[in-house]
């Protein structure tokens, strides 16, 4: 029997290899990644979907559910940020981001017994666009990579030229769901991003009436690394 960390483990793999797969300009194409979490499933009348600016700079990118039948997708916010930026010579435009604000959080439409697998497969949904979904431009400092164990600590590491042989058996890495009680839990997990090294999460999960809410419960640098890229 797979403990629960090589259950995370497994878990996030095939999550990783099947959302590869999907194409989020495409909604339809979104239903194998539930299949990828199977203790999981959206609330009835709401199917899985995809916010997606495309090429935008700024880009937020996330997952949500949206209300069967309806033709609407969800449409970036703009975001007007105080400082101005050169446009061309003699003018200028304000700095603008795109975001999902107006995105409701897709956990609030998930469905699932609250157990410690369970909540990872939720999380894994929730937290798509810090581990899975690729930003663009500035957006990019946000693209990150999930890390559960030796094959993907290796994998964020090795290209950069990065020596982790003294983080392999390192107690942190392997994310962890611990039950506080029947409606709350801790989740750590830890990412890799290329201008921030190897941070790890921790997040409460709530459960609350039909759905669950996630309160971000701060972040530990297991250690540095900055690329130098600049977008």
């Amino acid at each position: 029997m797979l403990t629960h960390k090589n259950q995370f483990s497994a878990s996030s793999h095939l999550f990783e290899r099947v959302f590869r797969e999907c194409n989020l300009r495409e909604y339809e194409k979104l239903t194998p990644l539930m299949r990828a979490v199977p203790h999981i499933r959206i609330r009835d009348g709401f199917e899985l979907d995809g916010y997606d600016v495309g090429s935008r700079s700024n880009a937020e990118m996330r997952l949500y559910a949206r209300a069967i039948g309806s033709k609407d997708r969800y449409e970036p916010v703009l975001t007007l940020r105080g400082n101005m930026m050169p446009f061309k010579e003699g003018q200028y435009i304000q700095d603008v981001i795109w975001t999902g604000a107006s995105v409701p959080p897709i956990l609030d439409y998930l469905e699932f017994p609250f157990t410690p697998l369970a909540i990872w497969e939720a999380v894994l949904l929730a937290e798509a666009s810090k581990l899975y979904l690729r930003h663009t431009w500035h957006g990019c400092y946000c693209n990150g990579m999930l890390v559960v164990d030796t094959v993907s600590l290796h994998m964020a590491c090795d290209p950069y030229g990065i020596d982790c042989a003294a983080y392999v058996d390192d107690d942190r890495i392997p994310p962890s769901v611990e039950m506080i009680s029947d409606d709350e839990a801790v989740v750590r997990y830890c990412y890799w991003n290329e201008w921030k090294g190897l941070t790890r999460v921790s997040l409460k999960i709530v459960r609350k009436g039909d759905g669950c809410v996630k309160e971000d419960l701060g972040t530990e640098t297991i250690f540095e690394y900055h690329s130098g890229k600049r977008y």
